[in-house]
């Protein structure tokens, strides 16, 4: 998609001008990086308990809710990776965990779009030998 369809699909999430604006800058040269094979997302299943990370539920009703998402969508642990030009390794960019969502790797999942974004700032910083680097 290109930038203006990007925007529209993240006005239509509710999100206001200015971030939608941004994100769907992001998404584009996200889609770009990837389809030049240097960035990528993956997800796992998250290995730690929801429960051991966020401690005692507040009420049963909570906890009930919770292991019923937990069921249903699972728990994920989704990250972003670049690759490195000089060897070909993949490297972590960044990352979010304990993400209950039916489809984890989708624009749906409110903090994908950032972990794309601190994934090229990260590649941006490896290529620069460090310094910090403004993707846009």
């Amino acid at each position: 998609m290109d930038r203006l369809d990007n925007y529209m699909t993240l006005r239509g999430m509710g999100y206001q001008a200015l971030l939608a604006w941004r994100k769907a800058r992001v998404l584009v040269k996200w889609e770009e990086m990837e389809d030049a094979g240097i960035v990528r997302l993956k997800k796992e299943e998250e290995r730690e308990s929801y429960w051991d990370v966020y401690g005692k539920p507040e009420s049963e009703k909570d906890k009930r809710e919770t292991n019923k998402l937990i069921e249903r969508f699972g728990c994920w642990y989704v990250y972003g990776e670049y690759k490195c030009q000089c060897c070909g390794s993949w490297n972590h960019g960044d990352s979010i965990g304990m993400v209950m969502d039916p489809d984890p790797l989708s624009v749906n999942n409110p903090y994908l779009i950032d972990v794309m974004h601190e994934t090229i700032r990260a590649l941006k910083g490896h290529e620069s030998n460090g310094k910090d680097w403004r993707v846009f």
